[in-house]
């Protein structure tokens, strides 16, 4: 059974960006030394009200949330833009890119939702997968603007609504199906969906 408890220095669970794994000291290498590492790549269930978030970055709701390993060379992603594996290293690495063109698989690559603001690229931060979450959908959204519509992977590649998410009412690819609308989807900004499980590592 995986532990219930991440090491995060801050506090918060959306201003995670340490240099080394549960650890706020600057690194030098990768991994760095941490008596942490072990929760990289590791997830944990937490409910609402034992979620701490910084209020002045976001509310996070509960879910399912994850450490991961932001690629060193990866654009810095927003809140609520969708992170995809990265699978040009080793899987125990548990590295994530906010370019979903970098992976074998696109937007198939899906890893969870970006929580923090500002993540440095090479730094640990925490995903959210699965659970009430609030993402970014594109510019202009393809469906109906509705609560409860399917929201999707925008899919669009290198894009400016890279990593975004859209609303498509007859979703025919279950592979960039997300979740449905929780709150009324607004376009180039943020709204709260049921993020369901979707992930493609254990």
């Amino acid at each position: 059974m995986q532990s219930q408890v991440l090491k995060i220095p801050s506090g918060y669970i959306n201003v995670v960006n340490n240099p080394y794994v549960g650890l706020s000291g600057p690194a030098t290498a990768w991994p760095p030394p941490s008596d942490f590492i072990g929760q990289l790549g590791k997830r944990v269930n937490l409910p609402a009200d034992v979620v701490k978030y910084k209020a002045s970055v976001g509310t996070v709701y509960g879910g399912w949330f994850r450490s991961v390993r932001l690629k060193l060379n990866s654009a810095v992603p927003v809140i609520g833009q969708a992170l995809f594996w990265d699978d040009t290293v080793a899987e125990n690495l548990y590295q994530v890119t906010a370019l979903e063109t970098i992976t074998t698989y696109g937007a198939a690559a899906f890893a969870g939702v970006c929580l923090s603001a500002s993540v440095t690229p090479g730094n640990e931060t925490i995903i959210q997968d699965e659970g009430l979450c609030a993402v970014h959908y594109r510019a202009v959204i393809s469906g109906t603007t509705a609560v409860g519509r399917p929201v999707v992977l925008a899919a669009a590649g290198a894009g400016a609504d890279n990593g975004f998410f859209d609303i498509d009412d007859t979703p025919t690819d279950p592979q960039y199906l997300v979740g449905y609308a929780s709150a009324l989807p607004v376009a180039g900004a943020l709204a709260q969906i049921m993020l369901r499980p979707l992930n493609i590592r254990a």
